[in-house]
């Protein structure tokens, strides 16, 4: 089992490198800032990046996701402004060709 001293330091390494990622400097910036020996900085870095802690690559969080129907569902895809006034909405994708026919035939005066 780790000491207590072990533990502490690691405990401090582990705050440390969450404050360079969240001040946005790169290594040797943060720790010219901090007065951190770069050797140091960086040999921590490497060893609790291939521990996982919290905020390195190698950590893996899982975070829960919830499903919701989105109102766009119901929008349509596509929703063409005729000459003659008429809106065609389109609820799915169609050719172009279809779409046009479809066009064509609603724009007839007879309709």
């Amino acid at each position: 089992m780790p000491s207590q001293s072990k533990i502490q330091r690691k405990k401090k390494w582990i705050e440390v490198l969450r404050a360079w990622k969240r001040s946005g400097l790169s290594g040797t910036a943060f720790c010219r800032k901090k007065h951190f020996s770069q050797a140091t900085f960086y040999a921590w870095k490497k060893r609790l990046s291939s521990e996982g802690y919290p905020g390195s690559r190698g950590h893996k969080t899982f975070l829960p996701v919830k499903v919701v129907t989105s109102s766009w569902e119901n929008q349509p895809v596509l929703e063409l402004a005729l000459k003659n006034g008429r809106v065609l909405r389109l609820y799915r994708e169609v050719p172009a060709s279809v779409l046009a026919e479809m066009a064509q035939a609603l724009e007839a005066e007879a309709c």
